[in-house]
């Protein structure tokens, strides 16, 4: 059974579960010249246009005629930014969350109210998922699989635009639905206090 906590003590304990999960998709570098939401919108826009050449590529469209000859070009230079779009979109919305608690801890001075802490587990789990971990290993993989592929002429290299049709889509899906259980955190927990004050 989970003791209750004070507000005080649940707002620290989340802003702190917050800085802990700082992302390691970024360098301070990116952030200062270049700001995070400017590369999470990159990001998007090239896992989006990734989806589309792999399509058409598979399609046999007549620009695509070399198949991934190029197109598998266009996948390893965008590769860094796909294995960006969670990790920014996650950094958006915590920074965006920190600085909210921050604003209600100042202000909370009732330490009689009092909730179960588990709100900040299922808060916890939400930010740290395998799933995406699991994915970022198998998008670099694939990254390795065709290169070798191309290389040796391998004949699934022909196919090899299917094969990343698949990992994109499932990846963007993917993604879009973590942050969305994110957000439904966060609005829950706000709620909770919200709830809790009156």
């Amino acid at each position: 059974m989970i003791d209750p906590m004070t507000i005080q003590l649940i707002l620290e304990r989340r802003i702190d579960l917050i800085e802990k999960s700082t992302s390691i998709y970024f360098s301070q570098y990116e952030q200062k010249e270049f700001g995070i939401n400017f590369i999470y919108y990159i990001s998007i826009f090239f896992l989006a246009l990734g989806i589309i050449y792999s399509l058409l590529s598979s399609m046999n469209v007549s620009v695509f005629n070399d198949r991934w000859v190029n197109s598998g070009l266009f996948y390893l230079c965008t590769l860094p930014f796909q294995l960006k779009v969670f990790g920014y979109a996650k950094h958006i919305l915590l920074k965006k969350h920190k600085i909210h608690l921050k604003q209600i801890l100042n202000k909370t001075t009732d330490s009689d109210i009092q909730f179960p802490d588990s709100l900040n587990a299922e808060f916890e789990k939400e930010i740290r998922s395998k799933s995406i971990s699991f994915m970022h290993i198998l998008l670099g993989s694939l990254a390795v699989l065709g290169g070798i592929s191309f290389i040796y002429n391998f004949e699934f290299w022909k196919h090899f635009d299917l094969l990343i049709l698949l990992i994109w889509s499932l990846y963007a899906i993917l993604c879009f639905h973590k942050i969305q259980k994110l957000k439904q955190s966060i609005s829950s927990f706000n709620l909770e206090l919200k709830t809790s004050k009156e």
